[in-house]
């Protein structure tokens, strides 16, 4: 499990949790069934941890985990995103220069879909 004071990009100081929250405010504000709710807190785990879509199925049953198999992002996408990071950490801010776009537009999209 990540760690509370893990960031989201696994650079910035916001606790992880605190995307799973945004996810599910609005669906308890609206009275989503609990299936949803459910599936708003679990999105990211199968991209973010040691957890399978049989886990989730095992544990929140079958409509959940296709819900959060339809969330996740394909695992190309997934080993993109770790490849910024690890060239981040290697170039700093010079990773950037490997994008056309500039960094606050990458940033940008990455916020839009992340």
């Amino acid at each position: 499990m990540i760690h509370p004071a893990v960031g989201l990009d696994g650079l910035s100081t916001i606790p992880y949790i605190v995307r799973p929250l945004d996810v599910v405010s609005p669906l308890m504000k609206n009275n989503a069934p609990e299936h949803m709710v459910i599936t708003g807190l679990l999105h990211d785990v199968v991209e973010d941890e040691d957890y399978t879509l049989s886990d989730i199925r095992h544990e929140f049953g079958d409509e959940v985990a296709t819900l959060v198999d339809g969330a996740s992002e394909p695992e190309e996408l997934i080993n993109a995103d770790r490849d910024i990071i690890r060239d981040y950490d290697r170039l700093g801010d010079g990773v950037w220069d490997i994008f056309n776009p500039s960094k606050d537009s990458v940033a940008w999209y990455s916020n839009v879909i992340g």
